[in-house]
């Protein structure tokens, strides 16, 4: 095995390590004072909070999974309401087929979405999220 081979073997299993672990631990909000206990992320299914903002915007109580995560400044992105912290979440709602980016302490978290699959055409496996969380790998059929 040459050096490069070696470098490239090990840098993969680095990278497959972090990404493991990221998967894994608690994610929690990035500010000083945290505005909420937990931040959803991709895939969590979340109910939209019943407050000024969210019923201004016709939203509050909706519920679907989280679709994407943003940094409002660099992406342009348009939240619904304050994103203190320069982040935020979208929102997709199956009953009017949209999507809603507000920040993580407009939502409340209600579960892991399991039973969710994620699959890239041409991948021969597919991801299927557990109830805990996580990402389990199988074929696709």
């Amino acid at each position: 095995m040459t050096g490069l081979a070696r470098f490239t073997a090990a840098l993969g299993g680095m990278l497959w390590t972090l990404m493991h672990y990221a998967r894994r631990r608690p994610r929690r909000c990035i500010a000083t004072t945290p505005r909420v206990e937990y931040r959803p992320s991709m895939g969590d299914h979340v109910r939209i909070r019943q407050n000024a903002v969210t019923e201004a915007a016709g939203i509050a109580g909706l519920d679907g999974p989280v679709f994407g995560e943003s940094v409002p400044s660099s992406s342009g992105v348009a939240v619904i309401g304050p994103a203190p912290d320069d982040f935020a979440i979208n929102v997709y709602v199956k009953e009017r087929d949209e999507s809603y980016w507000l920040a993580p302490e407009h939502v409340e978290f209600l579960d892991f979405g399991a039973g969710q699959e994620f699959w890239i055409k041409g991948m021969p496996t597919k991801s299927v999220r557990r109830p805990d969380g996580g990402w389990d790998q199988v074929p696709v059929e």
